[in-house]
């Protein structure tokens, strides 16, 4: 890779990292927010779920318009209104409030995941795309370690205010970043299409299946752990920081797993590969079902954040490579990927809190094993021929 193409890489990255840090720092804060604003815990999956309900919402439209005017300055605009609402976690006093700012969390994620990703593709060699997009989920997994160490230890030893406002001057340095950036984007084969499409799409290219299954399964199960987890542990007398350090445990090893994976993606199956990390992450589900001691229990967590990171590292170049294949443009694509991840995100934490207020815990555990077992069929599917919609469109096998 060049160095311009290193260093366009490692901006995404970072604005990946900072995505996915601030999205979690919530996970240890949630006893908090519970105890100082009287948050119940639907209105704790609430919270969760309003990040991903606003990329569910936006990261389609966000994709087509990256197709359409060019992903830099859609990820450009994201990143300054991020760095202006971020500080303001310091000051939440109500539901609504915290509700409202976990919705524009929610707009630069879709923004940055999907525009960002498609200026990432659009500036990078087919040769160096798969190494390019693993170094963005390795930076992904870094902010998932640091993500909880925010809400946790950290929050706990610096207070909420100083921490926010730290963090929003960092995205502001990002803003700034992405400003002087310039624009090497590259032709990508494919027009802009309707998101009718990339579904279409998707029943003749497996890759488009697989990933969404794929991504799907995966954030399904990370969202109910983020309810279901914190909560069982604050039942077993654990702090906020001891929660957030149980989060930072696996993510350190899911950061080792990501590099491990992403140096080899250009080379492993990457289908086969999704697979074990499915079966992986529903088998360690089935355990948590158990409801075992309080020590097993951590040790399953942090080994379903670690194995699930492989399903995280493959799905986005297996998404970026069936696109150009089904002659589907980037940025529509990788938006309806992140849209299923965000149907997931809100559904999971939602239903996870409904039914932990009825402590059935094990049943949104085993809820999840069952859903692992429908997606390692659909990662099995192979090519059923080429849509005929899209190969008049001048796309089909490329």
């Amino acid at each position: 890779m060049t160095p311009a193409e290193i260093r366009l890489a490692a901006l995404v990255a970072t604005i990946a990292f900072v995505d996915i840090a601030v999205w979690l720092t919530l996970v240890p804060l949630i006893p908090f927010w519970e105890d100082e604003l009287g948050l119940s815990h639907r209105q704790s999956g609430l919270a969760l779920g309003a990040y991903g309900l606003a990329v569910l919402l936006l990261s389609v439209p966000s994709g087509h318009l990256a197709d359409r005017l060019g992903p830099r300055r859609l990820a450009i605009t994201a990143v300054v209104l991020f760095a202006a609402t971020v500080p303001l976690y310091a000051i939440v006093a109500t539901f609504e409030q915290l509700l409202a700012l976990r919705v524009a969390g929610g707009l630069f994620s879709a923004v940055s995941w999907t525009a960002g990703l498609a200026w990432l593709v659009a500036s990078t060699p087919e040769s160096h795309r798969g190494r390019a997009l693993a170094a963005v989920n390795s930076a992904a997994t870094a902010g998932s370690l640091v993500g909880p160490l925010l809400g946790g230890p950290i929050v706990a030893g610096l207070g909420l205010g100083p921490t926010m406002v730290g963090v929003g001057v960092l995205v502001g340095a990002l803003a700034l970043w992405a400003l002087v950036e310039p624009n090497r984007e590259r032709h990508v084969a494919g027009e802009p299409v309707s998101p009718r499409a990339v579904i279409r799409a998707a029943r003749f290219e497996p890759g488009l299946s697989n990933a969404f299954a794929g991504i799907f399964f995966a954030a399904t199960a990370m969202g109910a752990q983020q309810i279901l987890a914190p909560l069982h542990f604050d039942r077993e007398g654990l702090s906020p920081a001891t929660i957030g350090w149980i989060w930072t445990v696996g993510a350190a090893i899911s950061v080792a797993i990501a590099a491990l994976v992403g140096r080899r993606l250009d080379r492993i199956d990457k289908r086969r590969t999704a697979r074990f990390g499915v079966a992986s992450v529903s088998g360690l589900c089935c355990l948590l079902a158990l409801s075992p001691r309080t020590a097993a229990y951590a040790v399953l967590v942090i080994a379903i954040l670690g194995v699930g990171t492989v399903i995280w590292t493959t799905v986005y170049p297996l998404c970026s490579e069936a696109a150009e294949r089904a002659g589907v443009g980037q940025g529509a694509a990788l938006g309806m990927l992140n849209a299923v991840w965000a149907l997931a995100t809100v559904i999971a934490p939602m239903a996870a809190g409904l039914l932990a207020d009825a402590e059935l815990a094990a049943v949104g555990y085993l809820a999840v094993t069952a859903l692992g077992a429908v997606t390692l069929a659909v990662l099995r599917r192979e090519r059923t021929g080429s849509d005929p919609f899209l190969s008049r469109r001048g796309g089909g096998d490329g």
